[in-house]
């Protein structure tokens, strides 16, 4: 290897290691240690906690979680077809309360149920229909 072609290419691996070395994440151990030492962040740790826990011991919690192990077990388009019907149903009820409420803030309110709705046809659509014959 003559001279320019060494002096290439341990600049190329010099290089690349001081561009590794800026791009490498610092470490977070301090950050970790000061959180956890933090009484703010106990504080929500143990308020989330007890929301978690409330939440799956009610009885609510535990029919969500046997809905949705019931539906992890379906085939993916069935499931698809659910949440589809589910969204169009919030967008409905969404635009029938405000519809009720009185007067309308404008057009701004309705971005959130179109783009829903949009969302619930493309998955219906893109759901294939069960046949009567199957």
């Amino acid at each position: 290897m003559n001279a320019l072609a060494r002096f290439y290419s341990l600049g190329a691996q010099d290089a690349d290691q001081r561009v590794a070395a800026a791009l490498s994440p610092l470490p977070l151990d301090p950050a970790d240690r000061y959180l956890q030492d933090s009484t703010v962040v106990k504080a929500v740790e143990r308020a989330t906690r007890w929301m978690r826990d409330t939440w799956r011991s009610s009885e609510a919690g535990r029919m969500l979680a046997a809905f949705s192990d019931r539906m992890m077990g379906e085939p993916s388009d069935r499931r698809h077809q659910a949440i589809g019907a589910f969204l169009l149903t919030a967008a409905a009820v969404h635009m029938t309360l405000v519809w009720l409420q009185g007067r309308r803030p404008g057009w701004f309110w309705m971005m959130v149920p179109v783009m829903t709705t949009l969302f619930a046809l493309l998955l219906l659509a893109g759901a294939p229909a069960k046949r009567s014959s199957d």
